[in-house]
């Protein structure tokens, strides 16, 4: 029985850094670490979807419960970005 999520992806979207994304088949929750900021509260936007947030309001990481009957898995491992916005941000 494996009692920790696992490293599905490391991907570099975020043009300051990479983001983490973690599946825990046991339990079927899927988790995108955006960043290594602490998180200080939980938000849920709808139903199994959390947000987890820094005091001053940054998502630093989502959470998605139910994740293998909400999408496809596969699909964790696709980033898509606008080049266009990319360069404006370097």
């Amino acid at each position: 029985m494996n009692t920790s999520p696992m490293v599905i992806a490391e991907i570099g979207c975020n043009y300051k850094g990479e983001m983490e994304i973690y599946y825990d088949q046991d339990v079927d929750a899927a988790y995108m670490q955006l960043s290594e900021e602490p998180s200080t509260g939980v938000v849920e936007v709808s139903e199994g979807v959390n947000l987890d947030l820094t005091e001053d309001g940054k998502n630093v990481g989502i959470e998605i419960l139910d994740a293998a009957k909400k999408f496809p898995l596969q699909s964790l491992f696709t980033c898509e970005y606008e080049p266009k916005l990319m360069a404006e941000n370097v």
